[in-house]
This record gives structure tokens, C-alpha cells and sequence, in this order.
């Protein structure tokens, strides 16, 4: 049996590299990976806080009746904003822009909020150029807010902190990790 390190490089890590491996050009339009690898960052980066902070299972209806599932987000939201240095809210916009609009439209999403009467537009802004990092920040011109980010950096910043927190790999995938079978295998197990 594989171990969950093992079984982590096998079903992130090197994918990551492989997407990675590819030279990426600024005016490639045939093909770049990037939003592929955040998606794989995105994935990562839930799992990883979600064990920091012991929200890795959704909670039975009943016991959110008795109110535990109290805060379920929120924990894993401040987590994650103190480990990158922003605000809860930063986070937040950052997740609902990237995160949500990566996993469920395949693309970071603009959001729209009002602010004091005014609409603002969170929108992403990703590029592997130096002055974009693994840290999401955001950029404001007008009633427009820009949230910067390197893609590749990022995945690969949550890709280490797993590798180097063995407890949080066999928190956040105890139960998660599929087992490859060959058809010559017997599966009566």
C-alpha cells in the first residue's frame, strides 16, 4: 500500500509538475495550464486549512442542530488569511473570485459587491511575471479591484506546505485517497 505521501505526489504533485514542465510563453494561446494548476491550488489549499483547523468533514444534520457545525467556515477562512497575511475579508473575496469561480465555472469569477452606494468589481489578475507572488493581492483603480495572484507560485506554496506537514496530509486525505487497481487484481475486497 501506497503512503499518503506517496499517494499525494501521485495524485497532485506531479501532475502540478507535468502542467509546469511545459514552457509558458506570455502570448501562448495554444495552450498554458495555468488555470488547471490553480484549480489543483484551490483544491489544496481547502484541504490543507480544513485540517488546521479540524473542519475536514462536513458535519451530520444532526449535529448541526445542536449547533457544531457553528463557524465550520469561518475557521478555515481565518486560517488560511493569517497564514497568507490578509484579512478575513481579503481572503474571502480572494476564495469567492478564485476559488469559487474556478471550481464551479472552470474560470476565477468576477464578484460585485456595493460598497457605500457604489458597485465595485473583484475581478482576478493572474501571470507568472515577478511582481505577481502566492499571496492574493489586490490591485484598485476606480470602482474596480484587481486581485493579483501567480498561479503556479501558489499551488506550489500549498503543494509544500503539505509535503513538509505530514500530519496535515493524513488529516486532510485519511479517507480520501483512491487506491489504483489493475484488471489482473482480484476486487472481491
Amino acid at each position: 500500500m501506497l503512503t499518503y505521501e506517496q499517494r499525494f505526489r501521485m495524485w497532485f504533485v506531479r501532475p502540478y509538475e507535468v502542467l509546469h514542465s511545459r514552457p509558458q510563453c506570455e502570448d501562448d494561446i495554444d495552450w498554458n495550464g495555468a488555470y488547471v494548476a490553480l484549480a489543483i491550488g484551490c483544491m489544496l489549499c481547502e484541504r490543507y486549512f480544513r485540517a488546521k483547523t479540524g473542519t475536514t468533514e462536513v458535519l451530520t444534520r444532526e449535529a448541526a442542530k445542536l449547533d457544531e457545525n457553528v463557524g465550520y467556515n469561518r475557521r478555515f477562512h481565518k486560517a488560511a488569511a493569517s497564514h497568507f497575511g490578509l484579512s478575513v475579508a481579503k481572503f474571502e473575496r480572494f476564495w469567492t473570485c478564485y476559488r469559487n469561480g474556478v471550481q464551479h465555472q472552470g474560470m476565477p469569477r468576477k464578484v460585485f459587491r456595493r460598497v457605500h452606494g457604489q458597485t465595485i468589481v473583484y475581478k482576478s489578475w493572474i501571470s507568472a511575471a515577478v511582481d505577481f507572488t502566492h499571496v492574493p493581492t489586490e490591485e484598485t483603480k476606480e470602482n474596480e479591484v484587481r486581485i493579483k495572484l501567480n498561479p503556479w507560485a501558489f499551488t506550489s506554496h500549498i503543494i509544500e506546505l503539505f509535503l513538509n506537514d505530514t500530519n496535515a496530509l493524513e488529516i486532510g486525505f485519511h479517507h480520501a485517497f483512491a487506491q489504483i487497481h489493475t484488471l489482473h487484481e482480484n476486487h472481491e475486497n
